[in-house]
């Protein structure tokens, strides 16, 4: 089993990020120039893997003849390099040389991303970076120079994803993208749900004996647990979590979107491992997304209406102003870091107690605590969201449905301790009028 790095690799990474005289030189920038060839990885002679500390640059622009209105597709002919959350630590990236660098797509792991088509910018640069432990194999990269994007044939719709469709199929109520591009724009009648808070698939509830001293849940139990994740990192891009609340709707935190562009960002639905998609996994992508004032709530509306089954359902949204007496045994869940407790590549779950904000004032938080907080934490910590999970969903049972009574908003600095700090949500109910209106008017 892979050993999860310590909490300060994020920081020597980034020191060695930037103290490029550690960088190995053997691939600090090379110019193309063919229209087709094959980039590979640096190698040590020595491992038969990828030095520590590279930084490798591949630039595209003297490449003969090539011109804005040409595209350049990518395609893996091998890949093994070190496997990390949205690949923060060694990774190769498609990007820009010009300005402030922004990833166009960004590779880990070991599994074959499909190709990838880009246009052929005059700026387009492809990045490999590797920090100082873990190194793998590297990777292979077949490049070319095409006069077209990728098109679906004629008679044929396609999807953001690649897919094609056949055009009859555009806007007949059913998601055959997978997406829901060939759905959306079609001014489909979505009603309200009857139902809420139902789990077809049910739940283990409490702590087993593992979030961070959580355990993993059952595959499909949390059905209103979505992940945020960027689009561009494959395999997993995953930053946030939320929670459907109807067809069209998340309710998520607002420091998890509020400073992403919607273009940068997927929703993935029915979801339970982090590497690989799931058979019932659909995606969906932001369209608009609303704030109240400076609170940490957003609702998100998505590109086109959910179809529910089994594990994609809606959670309850708790009255006005209702509160649960302290207590209360909520069970929050997320995809976040577990600090090397296990169970890293699943959806997780932990059960903790609810506590009202006169009770959250007690706690010595180093952020200030207010009415529209609720909170969880036991007397001997290691139980509770860390980085990662926040946005998830903190629910309880009422009346045999789950109900949504706080989004996880920040926990304590040090997740998996015992410490003397909660993790703070945002307590739903105080925003039940203004959720109602949002959606309803829009």
């Amino acid at each position: 089993m892979k050993r999860e790095k310590e909490p300060c690799k994020v920081f020597l990474a980034l020191l060695v990020f930037l103290d490029w005289s550690r960088a190995d030189d053997s691939c600090r920038e090379i110019l193309l120039k063919d229209r087709s060839g094959v980039i590979n990885s640096p190698t040590d002679p020595k491992t038969g893997k990828y030095p520590p500390n590279s930084q490798c640059f591949w630039d595209f622009y003297s490449i003969d003849g090539i011109a804005d209105d040409q595209f350049i597709t990518f395609r893996f002919l091998d890949l093994e390099i070190e496997l990390s959350d949205n690949c923060n630590y060694d990774h190769v990236e498609l990007t820009n040389r010009i300005g402030r660098p922004v990833p166009l797509k960004r590779f880990c792991g070991n599994e074959i991303p499909p190709s990838v088509t880009v246009p052929a910018r005059k700026d387009l640069r492809m990045y490999f970076f590797s920090d100082e432990i873990y190194e793998y194999k590297g990777f292979s990269i077949e490049y070319k120079v095409v006069y077209n994007d990728v098109k679906c044939p004629e008679g044929e719709f396609q999807c953001r994803t690649g897919q094609c469709v056949e055009e009859h199929r555009v806007c007949d109520t059913l998601d055959d993208c997978g997406d829901g591009t060939d759905e959306q724009q079609c001014n489909h009648l979505t009603e309200e749900p009857e139902i809420c808070g139902l789990t077809p698939v049910i739940p283990e509830l409490g702590n087993g004996d593992r979030i961070v001293g959580g355990r993993d849940a059952v595959a499909g139990s949390w059905p209103w647990q979505v992940s945020f994740q960027y689009i561009y990192t494959y395999p997993s891009g995953h930053f946030c979590g939320g929670a459907v609340v109807n067809r069209n709707w998340i309710l998520t935190a607002a420091h998890c979107v509020k400073d992403k562009y919607k273009e940068e960002v997927r929703i993935h639905f029915g979801n339970h491992h982090r590497w690989m998609a799931d058979p019932q996994e659909v995606l969906r992508y932001p369209t608009d997304w609303y704030f109240y004032k400076w609170e940490d709530i957003a609702l998100v509306r998505f590109n086109a209406p959910l179809s529910f089954n089994d594990v994609i359902q809606p959670v309850c949204l708790p009255e006005l102003e209702e509160r649960v007496e302290d207590g209360t045994m909520g069970h929050v869940t997320g995809w976040g870091n577990t600090i090397g407790t296990g169970h890293s590549t699943v959806l997780k779950q932990a059960m903790v107690p609810i506590f009202n904000f006169e009770a959250c004032s007690n706690y010595n938080t180093p952020f200030s605590i207010s009415p529209t907080n609720i909170c969880s934490g036991t007397d001997n910590g290691g139980i509770n969201p860390c980085f990662g999970d926040s946005g998830g969903p903190l629910v309880a049972q009422k009346d045999n449905k789950w109900t949504v009574y706080g989004l996880v908003s920040w926990s304590p600095l040090v997740c998996g301790i015992k410490q003397e700090e909660p993790t703070v949500y945002m307590r739903v109910s105080a925003f039940r009028q203004w959720i109602d209106k949002t959606i309803s008017s829009n």
